[in-house]
């Protein structure tokens, strides 16, 4: 989404307009979402929600192995995206899209692994007026330039040169001076950048992106354009920005958009303020980028419902290369009859191996990501405006909007954008959340008419906790934890990141045993009667059926039969022996030689683990 200023401080919502990109032939016709058999087979569990008209290459309702090409011009940041050549094609060479998309790294925990992920958004192509990474000229002495420095008859020729990002103490491309006291900073680095335009009517509508750690002042040909994160009135050499910068925010580019009425034809002059929250910061960085950026394109890829926001997860850590998709399609399928389908809505995803820039890279997931959308969840907007519908995660970053008690880190919203929130409706969510909180350290958590199951939807918490469970997911109650909340409705769970599961990480690879970190959302839980009576049943009606011990292993030998011969291609490209993932000097992968090896394994650990939750779920 694109966020705009209407003057020099807040920004605002744009609203993006969708179109449908692929044509009429360019991609199957999908069976309605949440479509489900029922009968006493295994195979009823299964999901159907994929079923094309023609199923020639598909596999018990799933798609044979799709391939994704991406073609890049650039290395693939973090942030912003860049722009990419995105073609999918199904498992026999059938286009279902051939355009333009925005790619950028995803997943703070996953950056660096050799396998990385992918966010994608399809969209037009994006044209740059000033790219990310350019050369700027920059003054680094800490003494105030002169009057007329934004202007562009301004002689910059002694100023140093440079390309972005630019400052010190993190990865920048150019280092900028502090000065000669490490405990007494300059405050303000200022920067300059030319621009030329042939026809400013062709640059009607602009995204600007600032990467600015900590404030920052924006002037374009003289004026002011934007201030960031920066103090209200006249600004010094030592004006000291408003807050410090941490976390996520220190690597994000903060997107503004903006109006090109400020452009002439022929040179224009970009000039740019950075200042530090204190003379001790350890760190400083700038970049900005002007670009058009393309019309956001909806596609929908085997059924899984137009949308324009993909993820393309390599699941490096997880040499089964189906944890996440198991737990998405199991959570789904504990939908019933009587429940809405975003009661449990999990990503939808596939199978495909993935082409970067003419060198294969191996076995990936395409699934959707976590949003509100009429096909992911389906939220009605508060017309109120009164913070009645959202969708929060949990994170460890430091920034988020408030503290996630009775969970850990802190909630970051996902829908509305915090950006876009009024004071009022961003009030409503934080005391709705709040209110649950309560609930949940109180000394009675299980109250009817005030405890923890007045503000959350106790069949959710339920299915959540057993999915879970069985996966013996590590991070499963303390890191991405995903609520959503409709209207006048309750607090709904839905699944994510589970890759850290079903014998990861490694103590002893065993099936036996609970959870083992319980945040305090879990352990009032366990303590609620209500809850594990509720817990009982539910696990006897999904054993009978979803979690019977051969659905589950009909779905993973469904996976095992899409990802064919392939999957030992992937383990060419990534050995396994290479594959790490240490926390504390302890390895948290469990010890296997093949593929082969790994699958027996997860089989054996899912016949345990069910046995096992069988006995002992009456201790839960």
């Amino acid at each position: 989404m694109l966020f705009g200023s209407t003057g020099c401080n807040e920004p605002t919502h744009v609203t993006t307009i969708t179109t449908v990109a692929p044509s009429e032939d360019s991609g199957p016709d999908g069976a309605p979402r949440d479509s489900r058999q029922m009968d006493d087979s295994a195979a009823s569990w299964l999901p159907t929600e994929h079923v094309p008209g023609d199923t020639a290459d598909w596999t018990q309702g799933e798609p044979d192995l799709c391939h994704i090409q991406m073609d890049c011009d650039s290395d693939i940041p973090d942030e912003p995206k860049v722009e990419c050549r995105f073609t999918v094609q199904t498992g026999n060479g059938r286009n279902l899209y051939d355009g333009w998309a925005g790619v950028e790294l995803r997943g703070r925990s996953s950056l660096n692994f050799p396998k990385p992920q992918y966010s994608v958004e399809l969209r037009q192509a994006s044209s740059y007026l000033s790219a990310p990474g350019e050369t700027w000229r920059y003054l680094d002495g800490g003494t105030y330039p002169g009057d007329g420095w934004i202007s562009m008859d301004y002689d910059d020729s002694h100023w140093a040169t440079g390309s972005a990002p630019l400052g010190y103490g993190d990865h920048q491309s150019t280092f900028v001076s502090y000065g000669d006291d490490p405990d007494n900073k300059y405050v303000t680095t200022w920067f300059r950048k030319t621009l030329a335009v042939d026809d400013p009517t062709a640059w009607a509508q602009l995204t600007l992106g600032l990467l600015r750690d900590d404030g920052a002042i924006v002037y374009l040909n003289g004026s002011e354009l934007l201030r960031d994160n920066m103090p209200d009135g006249a600004v010094e050499a030592d004006t000291l920005a408003a807050g410090t910068v941490g976390g996520d925010d220190e690597t994000t580019y903060f997107t503004f958009s903006l109006g090109a009425s400020a452009l002439v034809a022929g040179e224009n002059i970009l000039a740019v303020e950075i200042h530090q929250a204190s003379t001790t910061s350890s760190d400083i960085s700038f970049d900005l980028y002007l670009a058009s950026e393309g019309q956001e394109l909806n596609a929908d890829f085997f059924g899984m419902g137009g949308e324009s926001d993909w993820v393309l997860n390599g699941a490096y850590v997880d040499r089964s290369l189906f944890r996440n998709k198991l737990c998405f399609d199991l959570f789904q399928s504990f939908a019933t009859d009587e429940m809405e389908p975003v009661e449990r809505y999990a990503p939808e995803s596939v199978f495909c191996d993935l082409t970067l820039n003419g060198s294969w890279q191996g076995i990936y997931i395409l699934s959707e990501r976590i949003k509100r959308d009429a096909e992911r969840i389906d939220l009605h907007e508060d017309e109120l405006d009164q913070g009645r519908s959202f969708i929060v995660k949990n994170d460890d970053g430091g920034t988020g909007f408030m503290d996630a008690s009775g969970v850990y880190g802190q909630w970051l919203l996902v829908y509305p954008k915090l950006e876009e929130m009024s004071e009022q409706a961003l009030t409503g969510v934080i005391s709705w959340l709040q209110s649950w909180s309560d609930a949940v350290l109180s000394e009675d958590p299980g109250d009817p008419e005030s405890g923890m199951f007045t503000w959350m939807d106790l069949d959710s918490a339920v299915d959540f906790v057993i999915l879970q469970e069985f996966a013996k997911n590590n991070d499963a109650y303390f890191l991405s934890v995903h609520l959503w909340k409709d209207l006048d409705g309750l607090l709904h769970f839905v699944p994510w990141d589970l890759d850290l599961s079903f014998g990861y990480p490694y103590y002893d690879c065993g099936y036996e045993g609970w959870v083992a970190s319980r945040a305090s959302m879990i352990q009032s839980m366990a303590d609620v009667d209500v809850f594990r009576s509720r817990l009982r049943e539910r696990w006897e009606q999904l054993r009978a059926a979803q979690l019977s011990q051969d659905a589950v292993l009909e779905r993973i030998s469904i996976y095992r039969e899409v990802l064919g011969d392939t999957v030992y291609q992937n383990f060419e490209l990534w050995p396994m022996d290479e594959i790490t993932f240490e926390w504390g000097g302890t390895s948290w992968l469990c010890p296997v030689e093949s593929y082969d090896e790994e699958y027996e394994r997860f089989r054996e650990w899912v016949v345990g683990r069910l046995e096992w939750m069988d006995e002992n779920i009456d201790d839960f």
